[in-house]
């Protein structure tokens, strides 16, 4: 029962904050150099899958080798630094440390929801069983996933509408 409405509180805080960046209230992304450092948090340890595989020493042990704990350590340490930065820009670009928290938390928890949705439905797409409208649905999400991240890049609009100096991405 607690974990239920945990899911809701959850999912309502994310369609608050989804509105809160569409109606120009808080920035969500400032650009996409933003979104990526967010989208990071994801990216580095999936670009690191193929690097262990292809390093690996012996296929029947995971973890056996040194690259594989060289590249384990800069995953984690990529997967931190963009952590760090998506953070550090929520509050930076909103002007404010509790509603940058509260952004960043947002960010890092889409990010990793955002990828297990994606996961889940191209799995499905991916089963033999799958019809072609399966498919199209999944592909439909994406790019209405796509589209949503896309709006969410509101950092100049914000400026504007709230009457801030634009902050230099330097």
């Amino acid at each position: 029962e607690l974990i239920k409405w945990a899911i809701v509180g959850i999912f309502a805080i994310f369609i608050g904050l989804i509105f809160a960046g569409s109606t120009k209230k808080v920035v969500v992304f400032y650009d996409f150099k933003d979104l990526m450092y967010t989208a990071g948090i994801i990216l580095v340890p999936l670009g690191m899958v193929p690097l262990t595989l292809f390093f690996r020493t012996d296929p029947n042990q995971v973890g056996s080798s040194i690259s594989e704990a060289i590249i384990a350590a800069i995953a984690i340490a990529g997967i931190i630094y963009c952590l760090f930065k998506t953070f550090k820009n929520a509050i930076k670009y909103n002007r404010s440390l509790a509603v940058g928290l509260v952004i960043g938390l947002f960010k890092a928890v889409m990010a990793i929801l955002s990828v297990m949705i994606m996961f889940t439905y191209f799995m499905r797409a991916s089963d033999q069983r799958t019809t072609a409208g399966g498919f199209f649905l999944a592909t439909m999400f994406l790019f209405l996933f796509g589209w949503l991240m896309r709006s969410l890049i509101n950092g100049p609009e914000v400026e504007k509408s709230k009457n801030w100096a634009p902050i230099s991405n330097a």
